[in-house]
């Protein structure tokens, strides 16, 4: 069993409790998925990036942000033997 993982939308305000979760897990964090920019909450991707620093953060291409990895609908993350389809789903926050 792989122990490579995403974390998709992460808080800022739970950074330590969730890096804490994921140390026990023993849990290899190569990505940080932000779905879309969040008006409601500061992504907590780069501070998770400083506690994890292989890991890497993604984002739409077409979100007006900066990533790691920017990526098209359907594209395909791996992670260990599993795989993340994304998908573009539009007016969530337009």
């Amino acid at each position: 069993m792989s122990r490579k993982s995403i974390i998709i939308d992460p808080v800022l305000e739970t950074v330590e409790r969730d890096a804490k979760l994921i140390k026990e897990l023993n849990l290899d964090p190569i990505y940080g998925v932000n779905t879309h920019l969040h008006a409601d909450h500061i992504t907590g991707t780069g501070k998770l990036k400083r506690i994890f620093p292989r890991m890497l953060s993604v984002l739409s291409k077409y979100a007006d942000g900066h990533a790691d990895i920017l990526v098209n609908d359907r594209e395909i993350l791996k992670f260990g033997n599993q795989n993340l389809e994304v998908r573009t789903t539009p007016g969530h926050t337009d």
